[in-house]
């Protein structure tokens, strides 16, 4: 019994291994996607996209993914004397990559309420782009909010789904 338990065990340890080792290989383009990743589930510099291809998630080189953001303050105000301070940002969106961004998914700083926004849609806490807008190679989106304070707020980058 015990020598059943000991086989059993190598078993499990030998598969639990594999399996890690097909996650880590996702990105590999030689081999075929054996597991689809999840969100948070990729090594800290990859991401989990959806190639659109297969339909199936995969973990991706986040080098490979080249999505540059250009934020820029077009101007500030204040409402009711200097106590509710205002501005309106434009944000260019810049795709240094080989393949076409089929959709990007977005966080903009959670300590930062934005009021309007045009160029994005906003899906909860994170902001995608429109259903009809693609960004080609080497080309650019732009997007504009306007939201409380002075402070230009950073801006992640959540996903990106990419037409490989």
């Amino acid at each position: 019994m015990n020598k059943l338990y000991k086989i059993l065990s190598l078993f499990l340890i030998f598969s639990f291994i594999k399996e890690i080792y097909c996650i880590m290989d996702n990105n590999n383009n030689k081999n075929p996607v054996r597991f689809e990743c999840i969100p948070n589930s990729c090594l800290s510099d990859h991401s989990c996209i959806e190639d659109l291809e297969t339909g199936k998630n995969k973990c991706v080189d986040d080098s490979t993914r080249k999505v540059i953001f250009q934020s820029t303050i077009v101007t500030k105000w204040h409402n009711d004397n200097d106590n509710d301070p205002k501005m309106h940002v434009s944000v260019e969106i810049i795709n240094e990559n080989v393949n076409t961004i089929h959709n990007l998914v977005i966080v903009i700083d959670s300590s930062v309420r934005v009021i309007d926004l045009w160029g994005m849609n906003k899906n909860k806490s994170v902001y995608q782009l429109p259903s009809y807008v693609q960004i080609p190679p080497n080309s650019t989106h732009n997007f504009g909010y306007i939201c409380d304070g002075f402070q230009l707020p950073k801006i992640f980058l959540g996903a990106v789904y990419i037409i490989i």
